[in-house]
């Protein structure tokens, strides 16, 4: 689809059809015999869900999207991917896959998309993982997609301690912004309140506001840049101490201790208007 202003291009999507194989090949597929060409985003879907239909339906996947840079921040890209869309009667996901940096995340997220992949190795000269986005388009579908977001957000806290954790901090609160809520026990908020109004020891609580902050997400949203990166780096990726106070620029463990307490505080406080909210 291309799209036009006064006969002047000022985007373009170009779209392939993926899937339509047989349940033989998909097999194969699963089994990792075969690697059928020309289906990046319907093999990776069936690696993952080891579903057969995965290969066997058809899915979308956006090969290049691309706005004229004078018309950036427009709502351009946006229009014209909801005008393919509209054009994807029988396919069962959309998506795409691409080298991920926050901006992209953002875009693609705010058109309702979400990452159920982020590739182990990254691209040498970009040093950007690929990231695998999905829509579904159909009921049975969106079933299947909620199941490999919530895989992916499993999978990506634990990896974020290890693969990836020195996973640029910006990136990381994007994706935060698609995952996810999951079930916290009351008796992690019962506890939080006890250790986060007092003094607050790091390695004390380290634990319990990962296990707060995974079950919740949406914690982190509206904070400032700041608080975020400090969160994002003590506590999901539990960067040492030492190698923190160097990359921020404090002046030591003091000062590291004290802005580790007062990004606590102010996401405790947001955090508390958040339950209070949903209740």
């Amino acid at each position: 689809s291309i799209c036009k202003q006064e006969n002047a291009l000022k985007a373009v999507c170009l779209i392939a059809i993926e899937g339509g194989l047989t349940p033989e090949i998909a097999e194969q597929v699963i089994r990792g015999k075969r690697r059928p060409h020309g289906h990046l985003m319907a093999q990776t879907l069936t690696q993952l869900s080891r579903k057969t239909e995965d290969l066997c339906k058809h899915s979308a996947r956006v090969v290049r999207i691309a706005v004229a840079p004078e018309c950036h921040q427009q709502g351009i890209g946006s229009a014209l991917l909801n005008h393919c869309e509209s054009q994807l009667s029988n396919c069962s996901y959309f998506g795409a896959s691409f080298g991920a940096n926050a901006t992209l995340i953002k875009f693609w997220q705010s058109n309702g998309f979400n990452v159920v992949k982020l590739g182990f190795s990254h691209d040498k000269a970009t040093a950007e993982h690929a990231a695998l986005v999905v829509k579904a388009l159909d009921k049975q579908t969106t079933d299947s997609a909620a199941l490999l977001i919530e895989e992916f957000k499993q999978d990506f806290s634990l990896q974020l301690l290890d693969h990836f954790n020195s996973l640029p901090w910006q990136l990381i609160a994007e994706l935060f912004k698609g995952l996810p809520k999951s079930d916290l026990s009351s008796a992690l908020d019962a506890r939080a309140e006890r250790l986060l109004t007092g003094d607050i020891n790091l390695f004390q609580v380290q634990p319990l506001l990962w296990q707060i902050l995974w079950s919740t997400p949406i914690s982190l949203n509206l904070l400032d840049e700041h608080t975020k990166f400090i969160l994002i780096r003590l506590v999901l990726q539990q960067t040492s101490v030492n190698s923190l106070i160097e990359e921020a620029g404090f002046t030591g463990k003091k000062d590291l201790d004290s802005q580790f307490k007062t990004a606590v505080q102010g996401w405790y406080a947001h955090y508390k208007s958040l339950q209070n909210h949903s209740h």
